[in-house]
């Protein structure tokens, strides 16, 4: 009962802080910076690259960047708990039999799937794992109520969460959905079901849940068996899109079908708690208590809000034993220029647009050409009737364009044609690539992530990863 106390009166302070004074969370931000900084000294990888500077009092944009490939090069002077090994957290994840155990009796063991390139392996203290449901149990509420009055509530009827992703494993939501905190199970009931599993409806049907919490592949999934009539949600209060990239009109089109709010969560496996989905506008709020998100330019200069990233820096301010300090992520993020109806005072991310090394390929003169993703994003803008998308490659010059549009709609193939080669000339492209759109109902996710891969190519330089 101590335990669940203890939460409750740190539930109610998570939540207060959203609509906290901003300086506020700047001043608690900044003393966990510090503490963060202070515990990064016990790793050698972090001691040489901050050689030299004073970590009482220097500036965030003094410190040098980290990306993924330097990590895993030097995993095993990454951590601060020099126990932790890359042969012992391989052997750990190797043996199917550990998931749902802590790796050296007290750190959660994950890693990546590396589908955009490298995989990495990540180890986060208990501690930060508990802090991902609190925040999201609570910011992550469509009520915003996490008082005594709201406590006893939910502990009379409890929400019922289906979390409906893959089997189990290490991959970042598997990983961390066997490590749900006891103190939440009085209030939120969870029941975890695979995606792929051939009776999901008939038991997301008997369950009943109050939240669904899913890929955004599967949300549109049962968004269509809700359509249908097959999926029954009467008591359905939010869904929440999870680990996946949520389009807008997917956003839109889930909003509409199920009627009740969307939150659509941005997050890595690096800083799984680092948003919270807005439940009244497009976007997320960043958790800038717990963690810093620098949207970049290619040369890692701040970009202001309302201008598209290169790519994000992240900071992870509740894990002191694999640090994550000004992490590289080549995801394409747009802060948002003004505030929204929900009332948090969190800086918000207005959209996210995938990775920034989303390219394709072309020959001019005998040189290899990037081709940027974004310009099929851009084209799609004005695509009203689609929701999702996925691009291939496998010769030069060539994309094959699958466009999902949704249900009882038809694509414009002129229209996106004419859009698309307006792109293209407007990045000096038109006559080196060709564009071959065509309408699905559905983009099928890999079966090994249970994502979409939208970006697909496999041709290019000898140096790209594939």
């Amino acid at each position: 009962m101590f335990s669940t106390l203890s939460f409750l009166a740190r539930a109610n302070v998570v939540n207060r802080l959203t609509r906290s004074d901003p300086a506020k969370v700047a001043r608690l931000r900044e003393t966990r910076f510090r503490k963060l900084l202070r515990a990064a000294t016990r790793s050698p990888l972090y001691r040489d690259k901050f050689r030299g500077l004073d970590l009482a009092r220097c500036p965030l944009d003094a410190l040098p960047t980290l990306n993924k490939h330097e990590a895993m090069a030097r995993f095993d002077d990454w951590a601060t708990d020099r126990a932790v090994t890359l042969r012992a957290a391989e052997a750990f994840v190797g043996d199917f039999a550990n998931v749902g155990r802590l790796f050296l009796g007290k750190y959660v063991l994950m890693h990546t799937s590396g589908s955009s390139g490298q995989a990495v392996i990540l180890v986060q203290p208990r501690a930060a794992v508990d802090l991902l449901f609190t925040l999201q149990m609570t910011r992550g509420n469509a009520t915003g109520d996490t008082g005594v009055r709201e406590a006893y509530r939910k502990f009379r009827n409890p929400a019922r969460l289906a979390i409906v992703t893959l089997k189990e494993g290490f991959y970042p939501t598997g990983a961390t959905f066997e490590f749900y905190p006891r103190q939440l199970r009085h209030f939120v009931h969870l029941r975890r079901l695979s995606q792929t599993d051939p009776d999901l409806i008939a038991k997301l049907n008997d369950y009943s849940p109050t939240v669904v919490t899913a890929y955004a592949t599967a949300l549109q999934e049962l968004a269509d068996e809700f359509e249908a009539g097959r999926l029954k949600l009467p008591g359905l209060k939010h869904v929440v899109n999870n680990s996946e990239l949520l389009t807008e009109p997917a956003r839109e089109r889930l909003l509409k079908v199920f009627g009740v709010p969307v939150f659509n969560n941005y997050a890595t496996a690096e800083c799984m708690h680092l948003t919270t989905g807005c439940p009244t506008d497009p976007g997320m709020h960043v958790n800038a208590d717990w963690s810093i998100l620098e949207v970049v330019d290619a040369d890692n200069r701040p970009v202001p809000p309302g201008v598209t990233g290169s790519k994000v820096l992240l900071t992870n301010l509740a894990n002191t034993v694999q640090p994550v300090i000004r992490y590289e992520v080549p995801d394409r993020v747009t802060l948002a220029t003004a505030g929204c109806r929900c009332g948090s005072r969190l800086p918000r991310v207005e959209r996210v647009e995938g990775r920034g090394q989303e390219n394709f390929w072309a020959h001019r003169g005998g040189e290899w050409v990037r081709v940027d993703a974004f310009i099929i994003k851009a084209a799609l803008n004005y695509c009203t009737d689609s929701f999702d998308w996925q691009a291939e490659q496998d010769e030069p010059g060539v994309i094959r364009l699958a466009v999902a549009v949704l249900p009882g709609r038809e694509l414009d193939v002129p229209r996106l044609r004419f859009r698309l080669d307006e792109q293209l000339a407007l990045y000096g492209l038109r006559g080196l690539v060709r564009i071959e759109p065509r309408g699905v109902s559905r983009i099928a996710p890999d079966p090994r992530t249970g994502k979409v891969r939208r970006s697909i190519c496999r041709t290019g330089p000898a140096e790209t990863p594939r």
